[in-house]
């Protein structure tokens, strides 16, 4: 070959060589980065239906207490409970925080001080499961009784508190006498327990219209904290409660509700947001100030911020009623999610360019390119858009595999079909866009359940598939059976209002000699069938089929 040829054949060799180079790069970058941006919309999504959640926890908290209150003041004034502070009023108090562990006390204040108050056992009074406090004023005389009752309100102590110097006029919670009307407290600290917490409170008139008093709900705040941090998104998130004062309500770490007590018990306050002295809430805040956005609205919204060129994401959602403005608020950095999956694709793509180089130089660069394994399957192509669940494509591409390998290390497998009960009916009465809400929300709620190892995949339409790996039927069916308590337990809050929802699950174990999911489906799909025959909101295993 004469010089020039091999001038040719070296600027040839160069071009494919840099050629191939670019387009491996250029493909894999695409990929990456377009693989990227649908993982993060999905996480965006993910932290909105925590911030929904957290939502709904407030409410499923707070809304009891709002109804007790409301038919607690027309029992009274319609005297079918008494009005006065005696045993029959102390027993009705002891059935209602008996019922609801959500409420911490129950009382009721006299316009001329008198006082009734039952309440959970608190760390004043720790050797009684229940008590009362009963102040009366006689003839310019005051009294203050103690009573310690059982979980049967039997009477376990008694005795006089003659340094009580507790007057219900003077906490917050009376104001509402005043106002005329149901309200919220903001927190402080409750005077018997010493603990903060919030008060609903409703004044209680006479036949005549006059006042007699204002009737009060006690709830604890760590129990709003306790549901954050049962929806904590990742290790590094965190989600708060903060009113219009930007004072703080509840947080995933409840040691960071730092408590201030400036003059005495009537000025407690809780910490203030800017005292979490937090640079990745401080920031979050700083951006919804600067895109024109209120911290307490009717909308959900998103903001996007660095902090050191570390990009992180945050949703602002408000609870708005009974004259509250709470709003949750949920932050993440976008390396929980997507960390190890961006340094493996940095890695991935310098490997798939150097393996380049090598198969050009060896001469084997086409018949090796389309002999390279494909890239695995994205995660996102296994993934549900609407819930983020596995869809179908997952359990039929993974289930078979992780059955067999199950099986081959000696371990039991159950498979489960779920299904919406009436689901049509919602979709009918509210529409598809609160359809798809429920199914959000039930498919939150299935997966915080559900063990970690266990594959939840929607399987088409308002029925779910659940794989139970490490579970003989025994244990799938109570866990099927946690799964349906907890759909059951709560309503679900959507823009249409809170909607109650049930499902009818059924559930067969498969067969050591049976390595593919798909043929045990239609069995549980039969037991599934009777739990709907048997009037739904049940849990039926394959012997349940066999007797049908």
């Amino acid at each position: 070959m004469d010089s020039s040829k091999q001038s040719i054949a070296k600027v040839t060799l160069a071009l494919l060589l840099g050629l191939q180079v670019l387009t491996v790069g250029i493909i894999l970058l695409v990929s990456h980065y377009w693989g990227e941006s649908a993982y993060l919309k999905h996480v965006s999504g993910l932290m909105r239906t925590v911030a929904t959640e957290s939502v709904q926890s407030v409410e499923s908290l707070l809304v009891p207490a709002e109804r007790l209150a409301n038919t607690t003041r027309a029992l009274m004034e319609s005297r079918v409970i008494p009005r006065e502070a005696n045993t029959e009023l102390e027993r009705y108090f002891f059935e209602q925080i008996n019922e609801n562990n959500n409420f911490t006390g129950m009382y009721f204040g006299w316009v001329n001080g008198d006082f009734l108050q039952v309440a959970h056992a608190n760390k004043l009074h720790p050797d009684n499961p229940f008590y009362t406090k009963f102040i009366t004023t006689k003839n310019g005389n005051k009294t203050s009784i103690f009573i310690g009752r059982g979980d049967d309100f039997e009477m376990l102590a008694s005795h006089p508190e003659p340094n009580d110097t507790y007057d219900p006029r003077d906490r917050p919670w009376f104001e509402s006498l005043i106002k005329g009307k149901l309200q919220w407290t903001n927190p402080y600290l409750f005077f018997t327990s010493q603990i903060p917490g919030i008060t609903v409170s409703i004044p209680v008139s006479s036949d005549s219209g006059e006042p007699i008093g204002v009737l009060g709900i006690d709830i604890e705040i760590s129990n709003l904290s306790y549901y954050l941090s049962k929806n904590q998104l990742s290790a590094n998130s965190s989600a708060f409660i903060a009113n219009t004062d930007f004072r703080m309500v509840a947080h995933t770490d409840i040691d960071s509700l730092t408590l201030a007590q400036l003059n005495g018990d009537s000025d407690f306050r809780l910490i203030k947001v800017d005292e979490l002295r937090s640079q990745v809430i401080e920031q979050a805040l700083e951006e919804l100030r600067a895109s024109g956005q209120d911290f307490v609205s009717t909308t959900i919204r998103d903001v996007d911020f660095d902090i050191d060129n570390k990009p992180y994401h945050a949703v602002f959602h408000s609870y708005r009623k009974s004259g509250l403005g709470w709003t949750v608020v949920v932050t993440a950095p976008e390396s929980d999610f997507i960390g190890d999956i961006r340094a493996a694709q940095y890695w991935k793509i310098t490997i798939a360019i150097a393996f380049s180089l090598l198969i050009t130089l060896g001469a084997f660069f086409l018949a090796l390119r389309f002999l390279r394994p494909v890239s695995e399957l994205q995660e996102s192509v296994l993934r549900d858009s609407l819930t983020g669940l596995y869809n179908r494509r997952a359990l039929a591409s993974l289930g078979d595999e992780m059955t067999k390998e199950s099986h081959r290390k000696g371990h039991s497998v159950c498979v489960a079909m779920i299904d919406i009960d009436h689901f049509k009916k919602i979709n009918d009465t509210y529409g598809h866009p609160i359809g798809d809400e429920v199914l959000v929300s039930i498919s939150q709620r299935m997966l915080r359940v559900s063990q970690n190892s266990d594959m939840l995949v929607r399987y088409g339409g308002e029925e779910f598939a659940l794989i139970l790996f490490d579970a003989d039927l025994a244990v799938a069916t109570a866990a099927c059976e946690r799964i349906r308590k907890t759909v059951s337990g709560n309503e679900v809050l959507t823009d249409q209002g809170l909607i109650t929802v049930t499902i009818s699950v059924g559930v067969v174990e498969v067969s050591g000699d049976d390595n593919y999911i798909l043929q045990s489906l239609s069995l549980a799909d039969q037991a599934l069938y009777n739990s709907k025959r048997q009037g739904r909101n049940r849990v039926s295993t394959q012997h349940d089929v066999c007797i049908l």
